[in-house]
């Protein structure tokens, strides 16, 4: 036989084999109560219904809390993750000096509770800074507007660091490095001989366990993440940080009275001001 609703105008109705009886939300902290044997206490803040069984009567959390703020780690990496609603994924950036990567998190029912659930994530040290590469020293400077070749820029096979790298990246894989590295940056500019290198071994390592197409993903975004985190994707990185650069160059060769502008989307050219 049915039980009578406690409450005027509550329709009975069963739940999980359960026969609801009433809802109650937001109710915190939930006291200890026995539900079909099972213990249903907890200081959650969720969605809670009062429920008849053979066994007497007790507590049900029918939807789980949010899961709350909280500080992550993975590998090397960190960051902070936000307050989020129960089911919804996450993915957020590493927010620690020296490296690039992200994650994503789920926001999981566990035994009635919300957890957060590690999903993936990729975390690498960052490549180190562009060394300056200095023209042959050329005595007096040449006329404004002469153009600078910077070999330390790998653009292709016509600088010969184009061939460094572990033996098993083939020219597909460096062609690769290269044409990804000058679309994300905002001055076209090709990698430097370092972070050429460095990419390469990145992809290496992680081909050896998943295959190169599975490994270029990850390394792909590592790579934009990287980007992102210098600010190359800003017009303030070429006229400061490019700018300083070419003209480091530039008085390397022709002494201290000469500065010097990166060529935009040229890879590795600069300009003499």
């Amino acid at each position: 036989m049915l039980l009578k609703s406690m409450f005027k105008n509550d329709i009975p109705r069963k739940i999980s084999g359960l026969l609801a009886v009433s809802l109650v939300a937001s109710v915190q902290p939930v006291v200890a109560a026995n539900w079909g044997g099972q213990s249903t206490a907890g200081d959650k803040a969720g969605v809670w219904q009062e429920v008849h069984c053979e066994e007497g009567k007790g507590w049900q959390l029918c939807q789980p809390p949010p899961c709350e703020s909280q500080s992550v780690s993975w590998g090397a990496c960190g960051a902070n993750l936000p307050k989020t609603l129960l089911n919804a994924t996450v993915t957020v950036a590493n927010a620690r000096a020296g490296y690039s990567g992200q994650a994503t998190y789920q926001c999981a029912d566990y035994q009635l509770y919300s957890q957060w659930i590690y999903i993936s994530g990729t975390c690498v040290a960052d490549p180190p800074p562009p060394a300056p590469v200095e023209p042959p020293a050329g005595g007096t400077p040449p006329a404004s507007g002469t153009t600078l070749y910077v070999s330390a820029f790998i653009c292709g096979t016509a600088q010969p660091g184009y061939y460094s790298g572990p033996s098993n990246i083939t020219a597909y894989w460096k062609n690769r490095i290269i044409g990804t590295y000058k679309d994300f940056n905002i001055g076209g500019r090709c990698p430097e001989a370092g972070g050429y290198v460095y990419w390469q071994q990145d992809l290496s390592n992680r081909a050896a366990s998943m295959g190169f197409d599975e490994a270029w993903k990850i390394v792909e975004v590592s790579m934009k993440s990287a980007a992102a985190a210098n600010g190359e994707q800003t017009q303030a990185f070429v006229d400061v940080v490019m700018r300083a650069f070419c003209t480091d160059i530039a008085r390397g060769a022709y002494g201290p009275s000469v500065t010097a502008t990166y060529v935009m989307n040229s890879g590795n050219l600069c300009r003499l001001d």
